[in-house]
């Protein structure tokens, strides 16, 4: 299990992310046959809707492989939007408050090696 705590803002970047990229074979690279309830879509309605802490976080519980493709997809996103530059993958890893670092270098080997 994955546990993202982010704020507002972030929660709308994952969304917004699972949107544009949730299907991107980069993203789905590797993880074998996805369910429906790790499909995209349903992963950005679950994340939309979960409520936020007393202290305004939101922890958001994702299992392995909903959170292996939130990451990728936010990542993919960041790449896209032109702000996913390897130099900042230390601000990357420390939004979500968790370890992000395989999931970040497995889409940078991918995205290079497809350059």
């Amino acid at each position: 299990m994955i546990i993202f705590s982010v704020s507002r803002e972030f929660k709308a970047a994952l969304v917004a992310g699972l949107t544009a990229h949730g299907t991107d074979r980069l993203v789905l690279a590797g993880l074998g046959r996805v369910s429906r309830e790790n499909s995209a879509a349903a992963i950005a309605a679950v994340i939309a809707a979960w409520p936020a802490e007393p202290d305004g976080r939101y922890r958001i519980a994702l299992s392995d492989v909903a959170g292996y493709i939130v990451w990728r997809s936010f990542v993919c996103s960041e790449i896209a939007l032109g702000r996913g530059k390897r130099d900042d993958v230390a601000t990357y890893r420390a939004a979500p408050g968790i370890e992000t670092k395989a999931a970040y270098d497995y889409v940078a080997a991918v995205v290079k090696a497809a350059a």
